[in-house]
């Protein structure tokens, strides 16, 4: 049972009480066949309706590769299904904890996606998760479902021209992931297709080919500078749940130097402690085209 099969099911049951409240009470047949489908309808929904189903989402596509809603190049279909995938299950594991930079994705196989269907209207098909531990998320996202959501989020922000939300979610990004994003629209642009992606109530869609160009040049690595710096102040801000902090540079006493602060330092709270001492922060300054600078804080030491 998917979630597909489950709504199909609940439209089955409305039209099962609409037809019998329509058939006369002498037509005992009909109204027998009907109550009886009824109350098969009714048992599959009290057994499946309280479990989580498997994540699905829909991916669609056209321009080039596409001839209507008829048929698609399967040399593309391949490629493009395998990068999108892996850009998903890149993101999964990405909540995990840093990516490292090249080889296996942590914990592949339980962030797979199977085919389960094809879409109406241009040529797509239907993506839902490997059912694989499911009944142990308790009701919350699982990996999947939270990657196709961000991953959608992520798109759209691309598709506006605030360079302050880019930066923020970037900043939200594993280098990984964000290689993988490029190779995904970059494959999607040297095919000549567009792409829409749906999932629940959130949705994106590339209209044309020009605007993926456009979208892509946003976050080619040239576009997004990284420069690793080191500075000497004295904290005065520090908020652990957000791990955000706050320093006062000595080279100039009047500015307030803000960041966020790298899972590598384990212990938040102990900044908080060195308040008004000098300190020597080492971060990652990165700008996202003309927008602000952001730092990341990676260590720092007192300076006695």
């Amino acid at each position: 049972m998917n979630r597909t099969e489950l709504t199909f099911l609940r439209a089955e049951k409305n039209s099962l009480l609409q037809l019998i409240e329509e058939t006369p009470n002498d037509a005992v047949i009909t109204l027998g066949s009907l109550q009886a489908r009824l109350e098969e309808v009714d048992s599959f929904l009290d057994k499946y309706s309280t479990q989580q189903l498997p994540f699905e989402g829909r991916i669609t596509f056209r321009e080039k590769p596409v001839l209507g809603s008829h048929a698609i190049d399967s040399a593309f279909t391949s490629k493009i299904l395998d990068v999108f995938s892996s850009m998903i299950a890149a993101k999964a594991s990405s909540y995990q904890g840093e990516l490292n930079s090249s080889g296996k994705i942590a914990n592949r196989d339980a962030y797979r996606l199977n085919i389960t269907g094809t879409t109406a209207g241009s040529f797509g098909f239907v993506l839902e998760e490997n059912p694989t531990d499911q009944e142990r998320m308790n009701g919350r996202p699982s990996p999947v479902e939270s990657a196709i959501t961000d991953c959608i989020e992520f798109f759209n922000v691309l598709q506006n021209n605030d360079e302050e939300e880019l930066a923020n979610i970037i900043d939200q990004t594993d280098n990984r992931v964000l290689g993988y994003i490029r190779t995904f629209m970059n494959y999607l642009i040297k095919s000549k297709a567009t792409c829409a992606l749906e999932s629940g109530l959130r949705s994106f869609r590339f209209n044309s080919v020009s605007e993926i160009q456009n979208s892509f040049q946003r976050i080619k690595k040239d576009n997004i500078r990284e420069l690793e710096q080191d500075f000497i102040g004295e904290f005065i801000g520090c908020l652990p749940s957000e791990r955000k902090f706050d320093l006062r540079p000595n080279d100039a006493p009047y500015s307030t130097l803000t960041g966020k602060i790298s899972i590598e330092i384990d212990n938040v709270d102990e900044i908080a402690q060195n308040f008004n001492k000098f300190v020597k922060i080492h971060v990652l300054a990165k700008q996202v085209g003309n927008g602000p600078i952001r730092y990341l804080l990676k260590s720092y030491d007192l300076i006695q």
